[in-house]
């Protein structure tokens, strides 16, 4: 799964043209490797929030866009509706199958410092945004990054009732879990390497203990460009089948990217998006 959170940036003739390179892209690949459009990642565009339902439009209307079923995430409604029962309640005709829950932007002290939700908050959240038929991408953030196998395996048990939670969705229901160290969000420095692998594969422990028969993604957020994708991507994967003999067979765990700035220029993205063929040919 590849998302790229625009927040509040662009307009509407950046969105359509970041979608006709994106549509280019998939017919291009179509007459390539068949086998990767086969295995083509997931894509989650959020674009400013007024520009949802153009957006809509513009996947629907192209047909390299809509058959691979680009999806739009909500970045704003579902954090200011969330106390509310139905997140959609603003405007029935807003096109959105995602939203964030715990992203470092959103949910800040006073003073703009990070500010953890609570883990019953998270559950309210998760299981409201389930119950409107949204999907959501969970975010779990560090402070700082994590440096020992101790404090990681802390810090991942500090969200267990979270992980509870997911288990009482469907069972085809995608579930996807974005870890974002604060300190590496627009830093334009990435957390290490081993501080990934570590917080990977403590979460995929951590799911086979709690979660059955889901579809869940591993996501990382946090300085992904094109120059470390392909890196991040690795970290990922190796966490996913480090053990693989233990992995419950009963869920099935793929990797995923969160984009910031690089996920809105349109060539960034698309290059970002082609580490994901270079990791299926490995």
């Amino acid at each position: 799964m590849l998302i790229a959170n625009w927040k509040n940036k662009g307009n509407h003739e950046q969105v359509i043209k970041w979608l006709s390179k994106l549509a280019d892209y998939i017919e291009n690949s179509s007459l390539g490797s068949k086998e990767w459009l086969g295995n083509f990642p997931q894509i989650v565009l959020c674009p400013p929030d007024i520009l949802i339902d153009d957006t809509y439009k513009a996947i629907q209307s192209n047909k390299n866009l809509h058959s691979r079923q680009i999806n739009i995430l909500n970045n704003v409604v579902p954090i200011l509706a969330i106390g509310k029962q139905n997140f959609r309640e603003h405007d029935q005709k807003t096109h959105y199958s995602y939203c964030i829950i715990g992203h470092s932007d959103h949910d800040r002290n006073e003073d703009k410092s990070y500010r953890r939700l609570s883990n019953h908050e998270y559950q309210r959240r998760i299981l409201n945004a389930f119950k409107q038929n949204i999907k959501p991408i969970i975010c779990i953030g560090s402070e700082k990054e994590i440096n020992s196998k101790e404090e990681c395996q802390s810090f991942v048990d500090s969200y267990g009732e979270i992980f509870d939670v997911m288990n009482r969705t469907k069972d085809q229901e995608d579930i996807i879990i974005a870890y974002e160290p604060v300190s590496s969000i627009g830093s334009a420095e990435a957390a290490s390497d081993s501080c990934i692998a570590r917080v990977m594969e403590n979460m995929k422990i951590k799911i086979k203990q709690t979660i059955q028969n889901k579809t869940i993604v591993l996501a990382y957020g946090g300085s992904v460009k094109q120059e470390n994708s392909k890196n991040i991507l690795t970290q990922i994967k190796n966490a996913i089948h480090s053990q693989e003999d233990d992995l419950d067979s009963k869920n099935k765990v793929v990797q995923g990217l969160m984009l910031g700035r690089s996920g809105v220029e349109s060539e960034s993205f698309l290059q970002i998006l082609s580490s994901f063929k270079f990791m299926r040919e490995q």
